[in-house]
């Protein structure tokens, strides 16, 4: 998307919808055409942003489910300011309430991420800041915010890394800590390396269904085992 001066540029922002911000840049939604604008700090600090095209659409060419990646570069006065990329109206993870979470979808969307995971360990692209950067919705996730991951060879264990960390916090931190660390096997497995979000689901699920002597669906129905903790390490924001 291509504008002619900063007014031009800011006469746009003003019509469309801020949405937040990030360590990057400022990003807007433009619903009429679906999608996210995020317009660089630079631009804003009136300094040169120093993105290429081609820093910006690296990983364009990774068709994947999962993550998201810029589909287009903002230019003002011939200078990229930014970059766009589709609108995805799922809820932020730690946006949302891990007991009303249906797990028998959550599993599948989790094998469908490291499925992904796998995809761009292959592509020798290594994820950088995945955390807080998960959206999730009816057992389907999406990652954002990708435009920093790089281009070197790594291991899938450690691509998938971040991603299990959040998938373990979301189940545990400040509902179940105190039923995980009492029994040896989850608390050998949480935030264990090498342990997937996966598997450490599947051990967790099947711990707390043996307690109750029920099949858990929900988390809301091991809602008699949430205790909560004085310092949580994960950052939620439900309401």
């Amino acid at each position: 998307m291509t504008f002619i001066c900063k007014e031009h540029l800011n006469n746009y922002l003003n019509n469309i919808e801020y949405l937040g911000q990030g360590s990057q840049g400022v990003c807007y939604v433009d619903r009429e055409r679906n999608i996210v604008v995020k317009i660089f700090h630079d631009y804003f600090d009136n300094e040169e942003c120093g993105y290429s095209f081609d820093d910006i659409i690296k990983h364009n060419f990774v068709k994947n489910k999962t993550f998201i990646w810029a589909t287009d570069v903002i230019i003002v006065d011939g200078n990229i300011v930014g970059c766009e990329m589709p609108y995805i109206q799922y809820k932020s993870l730690y946006e949302t309430d891990p007991l009303r979470v249906n797990l028998n979808s959550f599993a599948k969307g989790i094998l469908s991420v490291e499925s992904d995971i796998k995809l761009l360990t292959e592509k020798n692209i290594r994820i950088f800041d995945i955390m807080y950067n998960i959206l999730y919705k009816s057992g389907k996730f999406k990652v954002i915010d990708t435009m920093e991951y790089g281009n070197a060879p790594t291991q899938y264990e450690a691509n998938r890394r971040g991603f299990d960390l959040e998938i373990m916090e979301f189940l545990v931190d400040n509902y179940f800590n105190y039923f995980v660390l009492q029994d040896t096997i989850l608390s050998d497995m949480y935030l264990s390396h090498g342990v997937s979000g996966y598997e450490f689901l599947t051990a967790f699920r099947h711990k707390i269904s043996e307690y109750l002597g029920f099949e858990v669906t929900t988390l809301n129905q091991a809602k008699s085992l949430v205790r909560r903790i004085p310092t949580p390490k994960y950052e939620r924001n439900i309401h």
